[in-house]
This record gives structure tokens, C-alpha cells and sequence, in this order.
């Protein structure tokens, strides 16, 4: 989402499930992660701040700036 000219936010969102096999996923829990995003457009290019957590690892962060290759 765009808001004041410059500035936008994302929230993203994921569900997954590991096996080999297809019968593996039935009896699988699936893991998911979800985390909120904020970002300005700079001369050097979008300066991020994220903030998410999975199941897994639980809450993280972190920051960049740049454009991702």
C-alpha cells in the first residue's frame, strides 16, 4: 500500500509443509509466518524496515536499503 507520495507498507504472509512424499503432507503440520513492512523511496533507493514471525524461529527484524537484485 502507497500512502503519502513516498512512503508505502506491505504485510506478507506464508504457509508451508516439508516432505518427500505426497503421503508425507497429510500428517504434516504446516508452518507459517506472516510480518508487516514499512519503506521510503530514497535517493539511493527504498529504505526498508520489517518486522515478522514464523512459528519456527519466532520474531524477527531487520532493515535495508537499496534496491534487491
Amino acid at each position: 500500500y502507497r500512502f503519502a507520495r513516498k512512503n508505502f507498507a506491505t504485510v506478507r504472509g506464508g504457509l508451508f509443509a516439508d516432505g518427500y512424499t505426497l503421503e508425507e503432507f497429510s500428517y504434516t503440520l504446516p508452518e507459517y509466518a506472516f510480518g508487516l513492512e514499512y519503506g521510503r523511496q530514497t535517493m539511493v533507493g527504498p529504505l526498508k524496515l520489517a518486522v515478522q514471525w514464523c512459528d519456527m524461529t519466532g520474531v524477527t527484524a531487520f532493515a535495508s536499503i537499496g534496491f534487491d537484485f
